[in-house]
């Protein structure tokens, strides 16, 4: 979980890059968001769902939430879906995060600046 909220709001969106789970954001500004989540052994967080990224180039991020839900079910001990919502400047963008574990390893996802 994120304690503070990441000062990504009135930038406006140069690039964004996703490779494998892994979301890179770059602003006009020169200024790096990453959003991952350090792999441990009994653990997976992946990134299930995502809007087009081209939508976000050249918007100003206005706001964004995250939002976090256990929806664990019989098929694994601990499950976290975690979706984070950016408000900009050409509507809403959206990303959703799944962890899957044990029930011992974190399931969050970090999102800081570089």
């Amino acid at each position: 979980m994120n304690w503070e909220k990441v000062k990504i709001q009135n930038k406006v969106i140069k690039e964004v890059l996703i490779e494998g789970d892994e979301v890179m954001f770059k602003t006009e500004d020169d200024i790096s968001f990453r959003m991952y989540h350090n792999q441990d052994c009994c653990e997976c967080v992946k990134i299930v769902k995502h809007d087009n990224v081209k939508e976000l180039t050249g918007c100003t991020i206005l706001d964004y939430q995250e939002n976090i839900a256990d929806v664990s079910e019989d098929s694994y001990d601990s499950a976290t879906k975690t979706e984070f919502v950016f408000q900009t400047s050409k509507g809403v963008w959206t990303i959703e995060w799944l962890g899957e574990s044990n029930g011992y390893y974190s399931e969050s996802v970090n999102f800081e600046q570089q």
